[in-house]
């Protein structure tokens, strides 16, 4: 007994010792890296404070969709402009490579022969995906021995293998695009990255076109809104469902439990109730029968107790990210347009012009995308990841747009549209007829007329700016008083209606009321307009970016 007792005692010392705590046994806490928030590049502080929201004259078209309610808005950060044609194809190029190079390292393991339309054969799959070689040893061996504790299949992470973003990947050399061209990209619709016109069409130009048509964003996101609801459960025969009417009544009856909780209950330590399906396809499905996007959570079933717990609130996504040039034609009937249709989003006289024709779906699917990229660049650097870019809420658009100046009719903080100059001091149209007298006949290049108190630029006019927020006449009178928020992500087989999403701004061919801080309006989330673009924003890590490192009295 005695020798146990010593060998126990030899052990917890071990343990203790092993575990490399400080602090004499007192409570100090985790000593962890301080934390400095990074300047983010292109984007300006906004600091949290309060301010009248809704309309600051009179509602012109007698919309009632707007009534003045007073609301704090916590510090943000915000795009000193509306994201430009070049930093959206930023985003488009990214995805380009990524699908030739998915394409090019396809079947590795095979080394697959790519056909007769490889004439020198000096590319292989391994060119384009990193080789199983330069897999850590540690990993490795991790993977092995969950598959072979039964944890997971093996091929289905086998078969995810990293993408070489640093092989031979040159769209100039004809042996690659022809293998571009006759192979198809994995899970893409059937469609491959480049088109080979018919015959008389290429000796006349001698072109082969990118096919803008397979251009989709595949991308995950968590449903923190649904998996924070609570629900009130009680035993049925079929184990623990959840009862809608008793939800409602909240009344506890006699021969039944009643549990309030999330989905997880930690009594049973099981998922439990239901998970709503974004949107669900079949991978066989006609391409008619497909939306610009595929929507599904993390295996296609409803109920939270499946496989993934979890991972259920993990909501999939595929996004056709190319923007509808055609609007500059479709928005304007007998208008001549074409030439904006052909150059705008690809022409380097337009690169810093707003990106237009893009849709919500499209503008959310490019936060994600920049969130990805920015954290994958914090990881790389051993710093820990930031919060996601997305849209902005309605309420802290116009925070921004006001730029401190509480109650001033627009961003500049007047109440006209000309400076003491006689000058326009925004891009719109100020006259029937009469789109030149700002200055400018479409879209201008961004940051062309000054900021406002915030140093934002273009908050009125210039394009309208997409909000994360849905549209809804009556959302002032429901919405929080603390950072006020009202979004619904729309079913396909919803009413039109409620795929309404909130933009704010005005754009280069409205009149001026649509520019004022309180005037709201919306546009269909799968709606590309030419007057209709989009900027970020970023939450702020902390209280005031004023504060430094800390603003404790004691830490």
């Amino acid at each position: 007994m005695r020798k146990l007792l010593v060998i126990l005692a030899v052990f917890i010392i071990a343990f203790v010792s092993g575990c490399s705590y400080s602090g004499n046994g007192e409570l100090t806490g985790v000593e962890r890296k301080t934390w400095y928030t990074p300047q983010p590049y292109g984007m300006l502080f906004i600091p949290p404070g309060s301010y009248q929201m809704g309309p600051s004259d009179q509602d012109v078209p007698y919309a009632m969709t707007a009534q003045s309610k007073t609301v704090t808005i916590q510090g943000f950060w915000m795009d000193e402009t509306e994201i430009t044609n070049s930093e959206y194809r930023q985003f488009v190029y990214w995805v380009r490579d990524s699908l030739a190079l998915t394409t090019l390292g396809k079947e590795t393991k095979n080394s697959v022969d790519f056909g007769d339309i490889s004439t020198k054969r000096s590319y292989q799959p391994t060119d384009f995906i990193i080789d199983d070689a330069e897999v850590s040893e540690e990993e490795v061996n991790f993977m092995t021995n969950m598959y072979e504790n039964g944890e997971f299949d093996f091929d289905d992470y086998d078969n995810n293998n990293f993408l070489d973003w640093n092989g031979p990947l040159d769209y100039r050399d004809l042996e690659l695009k022809g293998i571009l061209i006759k192979n198809e990209i994995p899970n893409n619709f059937n469609q491959t990255l480049f088109l080979l016109p018919p015959a008389e069409l290429y000796r006349f130009n001698r072109k082969i076109d990118m096919n803008t048509d397979a251009l989709y964003y595949e991308y995950f996101w968590q449903d923190l809104r649904q998996a924070a609801q609570k629900h009130v459960f009680k035993p049925g025969d079929d184990g623990v469902t959840q009862d809608a009417n008793l939800a409602r009544s909240f009344e506890r009856e006699a021969d039944h439990g009643l549990r309030i909780g999330r989905h997880f209950n930690p009594e049973t330590g099981q998922y439990e109730g239901s998970i709503k399906d974004r949107e669900k396809m079949k991978e066989d499905a006609e391409w008619e029968d497909f939306a610009d996007r595929e929507v599904k959570n993390y295996d296609g079933k409803s109920d939270a107790g499946r496989h993934g717990g979890r991972y259920s609130y993990w909501m999939h996504e595929k996004v056709h990210i190319y923007p509808d040039t055609l609007c500059w034609i479709s928005d304007f009937t007998y208008s001549y347009n074409e030439p904006l249709a052909k150059a705008y989003f690809w022409h380097p006289a337009y690169d810093y012009y707003p990106v237009v024709g893009v849709t919500w779906k499209q503008a959310s699917a490019f936060c994600v995308w920049r969130t990805m990229m920015k954290n994958a660049s914090q990881a790389s650097a051993g710093e820990a990841a930031l919060q996601d870019y997305r849209l902005p809420t309605e309420s802290e658009w116009e925070y921004a747009a006001r730029g401190g100046l509480d109650l001033m009719m627009y961003p500049w903080g007047g109440l006209y549209t000309r400076n003491y100059s006689g000058c326009h001091v925004a891009n719109f149209k100020p006259m029937r007829g009469n789109y030149y007298d700002d200055g400018g006949v479409q879209t201008l290049m961004v940051a062309t007329f000054d900021p406002n108190e915030f140093g934002l630029y273009d908050m009125g006019g210039n394009v309208a700016e997409w909000t994360s927020n849905a549209f809804d006449e009556a959302a002032y009178n429901y919405t929080h008083d603390l950072n006020p928020d009202y979004e619904y992500y729309a079913h396909p087989d919803d009413s039109p209606a409620l795929k309404r999403k909130v933009i704010r701004g005005g754009s280069w061919k409205d009149v001026s009321y649509y520019m004022q801080n309180g005037t709201r309006t919306y546009e269909y989330q799968d709606s590309a307009k030419s007057y209709i673009g989009f900027r970020c924003v970023r939450e702020y890590l902390g209280r005031h970016r004023g504060d430094g490192t800390s603003y404790s009295q004691v830490y």
